[in-house]
């Protein structure tokens, strides 16, 4: 069996984004993530973990949350030249924890792909939200008291 190139046979290495986290309402976040390497490529040619193998793409594959349903896309975006997210919550509606997806695929051998998940946070801007909702402890005319034990 002859391979052409030892890239066909590729595999990615981790990639790790720590946690975000944004402030609904302010400017927007942007995190850059380090290029993904390949294991033939820091195995063979001259081991840097890119150069044999070539150039990559990233593309965001999916948002979801576990506090919104169906979250708004447009909150986070990935510039696949500069490996860079952004990500923007405009309104309190935004606040909650997300998860993106995000792909690795090598452009000239398109079937090595490799998929990663990292987690982000956007906060209710509490300075600046209105609240319509009133709880029936905070009507209480007495003071609440909580026993300990």
């Amino acid at each position: 069996m002859t391979i052409d190139s030892p890239c066909s046979l590729a595999t990615f290495g981790t990639s790790t984004i720590p946690l975000l986290e944004h402030l609904s309402g302010t400017a927007a976040i942007t995190h850059t993530f380090a290029e993904v390497l390949d294991d033939m490529s820091t195995t063979y040619g001259n081991n840097d973990g890119f150069t044999l193998c070539g150039a990559r793409t990233y593309t965001k594959v999916s948002l979801t949350s576990v506090d919104n349903g169906a979250p708004d896309d447009a909150i986070v975006s990935l510039d696949s030249a500069s490996r860079t997210f952004t990500i923007q919550g405009t309104t309190n509606l935004h606040y909650g924890e997300y998860e993106v997806t995000y792909r690795a695929q090598l452009t000239a051998y398109t079937t090595v792909i490799k998929d990663f998940t990292f987690t982000f946070k956007v906060y209710p801007d509490c300075a600046s939200a209105t609240f319509t909702q009133t709880s029936p402890i905070l009507a209480m005319t007495t003071p609440l008291t909580i026993p300990v034990t």
